[in-house]
């Protein structure tokens, strides 16, 4: 996810370490060798492999998760010339000054500056909520996101959009689907950034549903007559071909949608059931619960994400489950 367009001039080692990070058809995962391994090769210059040490730090996928040493890893990319490290440390500090938010300061001094100036306690805080529904618990979080944070979160997904796919009740697939005409981008291990964590964490804390829990984060573009027409974010229990799925993943239990733009006309997530629509601005989230305090789904939560008349709509959308995720 990150602008970097560096590498460290060991591709073959890049590559082991993704290969033990998430395994492949003859090994399992070795999160613990692949976090040892980027750490090494960040520590023979390696750009490419600090921005990733970040994340896993950030995330605790092979260590214990730990977001002063993400930054600091971050910072050691950025001290080694990449721009697009420079560019999420501003980001994260929200600098607005020239030529540090576009990663042009050359001095070390600069970005040990820039670095020194997040503080880990506020930047992953989230705003208070308001509460707009008890039942089904539905809430409205102003500024989640900064400024900064949405743009950037846009501009990551652009060139990674794809047809949007949805969870089959009729043969069990996930699949394209008319129904979800809207364009995404989702987040793995390998393209996300702390960024993209710190709005995970963010919602993270808003929900009391940890970060180990998350799914892959999407970033949603919906043009002109795009939109996802009424659904439930929960895994139907009674549907034979999800019961699997509910197993080893467990059900959704929340869901985030935080706005990145606002300069578009209609596109509200809309809940017919409960008569409401929300249209946020630039950097609102909007959070539901999927399920009843005892666990139970609640069909009150179908909602759809209505088609914007004029101008382009962008969502960080994030499904929250009730149990650890695989990773991805």
């Amino acid at each position: 996810m990150s602008e970097t367009a560096n590498a460290c001039g060991d591709d073959e080692a890049l590559k082991e370490a993704a290969r033990l990070l998430l395994g492949d058809a003859r090994t399992a995962p070795q999160p613990g060798a692949a976090y040892q391994l980027y750490v090494r090769l960040a520590a023979q210059g390696c750009a490419a492999a600090a921005l990733r040490a970040a994340v896993l730090a950030a995330q605790g996928v092979g260590c214990v998760a730990d977001w002063r040493a993400a930054l600091d890893f971050l910072m050691q990319a950025a001290l080694l010339g990449d721009r697009g490290a420079r560019r999420q440390l501003a980001v994260l500090a929200n600098r607005k000054e020239a030529r540090i938010a576009n990663g042009e300061a050359s001095s070390d001094a600069v970005w040990r500056g820039v670095r020194a100036g997040i503080e880990v306690d506020a930047l992953l805080a989230a705003p208070a909520a308001r509460i707009v529904s008890q039942s089904p618990d539905i809430r409205v979080i102003d500024g989640l996101a900064t400024p900064a944070m949405a743009g950037w979160l846009i501009r990551a997904a652009q060139n990674r959009l794809a047809d949007g796919e949805v969870n089959d009740a009729i043969s069990g697939e996930v699949r394209r689907h008319t129904m979800r005409t809207a364009k995404a981008a989702s987040f793995h291990l390998l393209s996300k950034d702390l960024v993209c964590l710190a709005m995970q964490e963010r919602a993270a804390r808003a929900t009391g549903v940890p970060l180990a829990h998350h799914e892959p984060p999407n970033v949603i573009a919906y043009n002109p007559g795009e939109q996802f027409q009424p659904h439930y974010d929960y895994v139907d229990p009674a549907v034979s071909h999800f019961q699997l799925e509910l197993m080893l993943q467990g059900q959704r239990v929340a869901t985030s949608v935080t706005y990145l733009n606002d300069d578009f006309k209609g596109a509200e997530t809309a809940f017919p059931r409960l008569n409401w629509r929300f249209k946020g601005k630039a950097g609102d989230a909007l959070i539901f619960f999927n399920v009843t305090p005892d666990g139970r789904v609640d069909p009150r939560t179908l909602h759809a994400g209505l088609p914007p008349s004029k101008g382009r709509k962008w969502v960080l959308s994030q499904w929250l489950r009730n149990r650890g995720q695989p990773l991805l």
